[in-house]
């Protein structure tokens, strides 16, 4: 669906899923379903790695 995020990509890798997010919902990005944004987004990465060093517990 969405080529994969580069360091240098990233930024424009989420405006692109948040314009695919607001297409399908049709609704501005505040009014989102969390995981729309959340699941697009290189923060889900970082968690997972944060998840496993065990810097951070698993919700």
């Amino acid at each position: 669906m969405f080529e994969q995020a580069t360091p240098k990509k990233q930024l424009s890798g989420i405006r692109i899923a948040e314009a695919e997010a607001y297409r399908i919902h049709g609704m501005p990005r505040e009014q989102q379903p969390f995981w729309v944004i959340v699941n697009m987004s290189p923060l889900m990465d970082l968690i997972e790695q944060y998840t496993q060093e065990g810097i951070i517990k698993e919700l």
